[in-house]
């Protein structure tokens, strides 16, 4: 299901991960959840689809952040 319409209207701290080398997920979807929540928390992750396995330690550092917001 595409949220990416919905996501100016969330009421809840956004996280938008994307990894350098993802196949699944496009540029363009990115920049869209990026335009419409521009206060999201973002990270550009060094892996591909699974950040928690390709780039944990980034991973568990956007993880912490987002937690503790």
């Amino acid at each position: 299901m595409d949220v990416r319409p919905q996501l100016g209207t969330l009421e809840v701290p956004i996280v938008i991960i994307a990894g350098q080398h993802d196949r699944s997920c496009l540029p363009e979807q990115v920049e869209t959840g990026l335009v419409q929540v521009p206060e999201a928390l973002f990270s550009l992750t060094a892996g591909g689809h699974y950040p928690w396995i390709d780039d944990p330690d980034t991973f568990g550092s956007l993880l912490e952040q987002a937690l503790a917001s």
